[in-house]
């Protein structure tokens, strides 16, 4: 299965909140970009693989972040900005 953005959005406010535990497999509602199943994914769960700052992850940018990589090989980029 593939972690929407939305579904990864939902995931992080559910862990930084207290609500979800990070070391568990994601909710399964929110593991699919539509609403069709893809024959192809053999996984049932997918779960946070790897998490690296920017710098760390090799990504060619001045601004700070995390690149996530997850289970099904998807990856994330998550620019922090401080707003005050």
């Amino acid at each position: 299965m593939t972690l929407s953005e939305q579904g990864l959005q939902t995931v992080l406010l559910a862990v930084l909140m207290g609500e979800a535990d990070p070391t568990e497999a994601l909710p399964a509602d929110a593991t699919t970009d539509t609403d069709e199943p893809n024959e192809d994914d053999d996984q049932s769960e997918v779960w946070i693989d790897s998490a690296a700052t920017f710098a760390d992850g090799g990504v060619l940018t001045l601004n700070k972040g995390l690149v996530v990589r997850l289970s099904d090989g998807s990856e994330f980029q998550l620019s922090i900005v401080r707003s005050r």
